[in-house]
């Protein structure tokens, strides 16, 4: 079966046929199949048609006009996998989620930006439940500049040796939403200080805030605080 997809003159189309295939994993055997699902989803064969090589989500639900076009350019020359949720956070800030992929980064890669965009979490509100995205929060809700924000998570990549970015997201939104909650975070890109400082400590003594929150950025380390340079 995968043999008779594989020998598809057409590529886009082969591999369409396949993501119909995976649908099915247990049920579709033979090529008529395949082809008695196909207009049950035709509206994705405009994706692959498109150049996408695949999507992740099993449940997508797109169609190609509900994807941002910065984000099929990018998803074509990066072979970005999509969901429904990662189009949605795009849609929320197209030109940050772009320029991402537009940098110079020292050590940041493909896989490290589609992290920092897949970093998410969820409210409910009215029994709903809705997800966001721990980048767009940060740009949306804390006053974060996406390039600055960007360069600071390659930098304590490069020079603090953090890899776990999906990790690190978190400790960005924690650190955040601390500041905001003692009324001293200046929508500046500040220091991680969690590590040093307790929540209680910082709250009781704001001038240990004060003492390190400016327009430079900072970096994370076990050491004082230093600025970069």
């Amino acid at each position: 079966m995968n043999q008779i997809i594989e020998y598809c003159a057409d590529e886009k189309y082969a591999k369409f046929l396949k993501f119909v295939q995976n649908r099915y994993p247990n049920y579709i055997s033979n090529i008529g199949t395949i082809l008695s699902k196909v207009p049950q989803y035709s509206k994705f064969e405009q994706i692959f048609s498109a150049g996408f090589n695949d999507i992740v989500d099993g449940n997508f639900t797109k169609t190609i006009n509900d994807i941002p076009k910065s984000l099929i350019k990018i998803a074509r020359e990066r072979q970005i996998k999509i969901s429904d949720r990662f189009c949605d956070y795009w849609k929320r800030n197209p030109d940050a989620h772009f320029l991402a992929y537009q940098l110079d980064y020292i050590s940041l890669t493909d896989k490290d930006i589609n992290e920092i965009f897949n970093r998410e979490s969820y409210n409910y509100v009215d029994g709903i439940c809705h997800y966001y995205s721990y980048f767009n929060k940060l740009i949306e809700e804390y006053g974060y500049n996406p390039k600055a924000l960007l360069l600071y998570i390659d930098t304590l990549k490069t020079f603090e040796a953090i890899e776990d970015i999906y990790h690190l997201l978190g400790e960005l939104v924690d650190y955040a939403r601390m500041m905001n909650a003692i009324s001293r975070y200046n929508h500046q890109l500040v220091p991680l200080m969690v590590t040093s400082f307790s929540f209680n400590s910082l709250a009781t003594s704001p001038e240990i805030v004060n003492s390190f929150v400016n327009s430079h950025l900072y970096r994370y380390r076990s050491s004082p605080l230093a600025p970069l340079t």
